[in-house]
C-alpha cells in the first residue's frame, strides 16, 4: 500500500457533467441511497496539463473527452483528502481526484515516490495516467515547476 498515514481516500460512483480542461473536470457522485451531490469539480491529481486555449491544452481536453468516450456513463472517483479541514480542498476548491475505468482496490498514491501504487495503477484504466501516457500532461506534485518551466 502508499504512504497514506495522513490521508483519506474516498472511492465514488460517478458520472461526468461536464470537462472543464485538460486536468479539471466536473463530476456528479452517487453517494448512497439514491444519493447524488451534484455537481462537484475534481483537479486531477498528480498531473498538470496545458490550459485550454493553447494547442497543447485543446488537445489535452480533446484526449479527456475520448477516454470518457471509451468508460461510458459511469466510472469511479478516488478523491484525496487531507485529515485537517482547511486542506479538504486545493487552493481553488476543487478535489484532488484520480478518475478509474473501474472501481480501485488500493489507495491512490499521495505523493511522488508511491511507485507500488502508481505499477497497479497501470494496471487499469487511469485518467490521470492515460494523459500522461498520451503525452498530454506531465507528474505535477504541487511542488517543483511546473509544465512550462519543464520544456
Amino acid at each position: 500500500r502508499g504512504s497514506t498515514t495522513h490521508m483519506s481516500l474516498y472511492t465514488y460512483r460517478a458520472k461526468l457533467a461536464r470537462i472543464v480542461d485538460g486536468d479539471t473536470i466536473d463530476v456528479n457522485l452517487d453517494q448512497g441511497l439514491n444519493t447524488w451531490r451534484l455537481p462537484e469539480r475534481c483537479r486531477l491529481a498528480g498531473i498538470e496539463a496545458e490550459k485550454t486555449g493553447t494547442p497543447e491544452g485543446d488537445t489535452a481536453r480533446t484526449a479527456v473527452e475520448e477516454w470518457f468516450r471509451g468508460v461510458g456513463d459511469t466510472f469511479y472517483v478516488q478523491t484525496l483528502k487531507n485529515r485537517r479541514e482547511q486542506e479538504r480542498k486545493e487552493k481553488y476548491g476543487r478535489y484532488l481526484a484520480w478518475i478509474y475505468d473501474v472501481e480501485p482496490e488500493w489507495p491512490a498514491p499521495t505523493r511522488q515516490g508511491d511507485a507500488d501504487v502508481l505499477a497497479n495503477i497501470a494496471r487499469m484504466a487511469c485518467l490521470n495516467t492515460a494523459l500522461i501516457l498520451g503525452g498530454h500532461a506531465v507528474w505535477y506534485w504541487g511542488v517543483g515547476p511546473r509544465r512550462a518551466d519543464v520544456e
